[in-house]
């Protein structure tokens, strides 16, 4: 990753604690899979990276140890959650039911506006995939996601989702920058479906493309999980 410039609180302003700056930023890095699971995040690491001192990056880290976001162990040594394939499973059940979810609700309050923007992030995904930028892809697919969640209007639920990709994010983005260009041509026709389907309204065909963008992806790294274990 690269150091991420954060400007100085003014006094009287109102604005963010660094803690919370860093925090933010650190949900960001995690579901867009810019660490790793079960990398070491190292506190030092962390501070230079957001170019602040200790206190901040320790605040963050320890909120996102109580949100069992990131794990913490005797040695209070904090890494990326790295789930067993049982978890990864289980994780990807639950995006299933809550995706689609979000995802209907995003059809019936979706606006032409809002969905330029989707058809943009999408855009930026394929422009990722055909670079071969894995990081990339990641993040642009993060995003992508993102905003079709965020035109439901149901806040609860995005945190709700948000708080999955936190955990899910580190291990997607390992496993897709995997993935290929061959196999990679399956989640952009994922994605032109959806967008199919938000634009013409077709709930069904919404929610099958959200399931099958999810499985795609999923079965794969499941596979691979289920014999390392």
């Amino acid at each position: 990753m690269s150091k991420v410039q954060m400007r100085q609180p003014a006094r009287g302003t109102g604005e963010p604690h660094r803690g919370h700056f860093v925090y933010v930023k650190l949900c960001e890095a995690l579901r867009q899979g810019k660490f790793a699971p079960g990398q070491k995040l190292k506190l030092r690491e962390i501070a230079g990276q957001f170019d602040t001192s200790l206190t901040p990056a320790r605040e963050a880290l320890q909120r996102l140890v109580a949100q069992k976001i990131l794990t913490s162990n005797l040695n209070s040594t904090i890494t990326v959650f790295d789930p067993t394939a049982k978890e990864f499973l289980e994780f990807t059940r639950i995006r299933i039911d809550l995706e689609c979810l979000a995802t209907e609700w995003a059809l019936e309050n979706i606006s032409p506006e809002q969905l330029q923007v989707i058809s943009n992030k999408h855009d930026k995904y394929k422009q990722a995939l055909q670079r071969h930028n894995w990081q990339q892809v990641v993040a642009a697919n993060e995003k992508f996601h993102m905003s079709i969640y965020e035109a439901a209007d149901m806040p609860n639920l995005l945190e709700i989702i948000q708080d999955i990709w936190l955990k899910m994010g580190p291990t997607i983005g390992q496993y897709l920058s995997k993935k290929g260009f061959i196999e990679s041509r399956e989640l952009t026709d994922t994605h032109d479906d959806l967008i199919d389907a938000l634009s013409s309204k077709n709930k069904r065909a919404a929610q099958k493309a959200v399931k099958q963008d999810i499985e795609t992806l999923a079965q794969y790294i499941y596979r691979i999980k289920n014999m390392s274990d």
